[in-house]
């Protein structure tokens, strides 16, 4: 049987408010700027669209929370013995990637 995304919150121990809904997480929420292809953007809003009451209470956060979380882990495992990476000088820029288009 496949697991909603509210029981896979719930196993991971994100607990839940009276009504069934998610109770919003103790942790700090930052806002990220990104760019991702447009149509996997497309139909990660129209997940949400569909999925945003009951029982999942889907939100864009949400959805990309838990595999963002799960590639960390994976790349700790593999780069760094499992355990977190160290924390970077205040004056790292973390724009490294693929150099832009002249």
């Amino acid at each position: 049987m496949k697991k909603s995304v509210r029981d896979v919150l719930l196993s991971k121990g994100t607990s839940t408010e009276e009504n069934g809904a998610p109770a919003p997480a103790n942790t700090k929420k930052m806002a990220m700027s990104f760019y991702l292809d447009a149509d996997l953007v497309n139909e990660m809003r129209n997940a949400v669209a569909h999925l945003a009451g009951a029982p999942e209470y889907l939100t864009l956060t949400r959805l990309a929370d838990g595999p963002l979380r799960e590639k960390l882990e994976e790349l700790k495992k593999t780069y760094n013995k499992g355990k977190p990476f160290p924390q970077r000088p205040a004056d790292t820029k973390t724009n490294i990637g693929r150099p832009r288009k002249a």
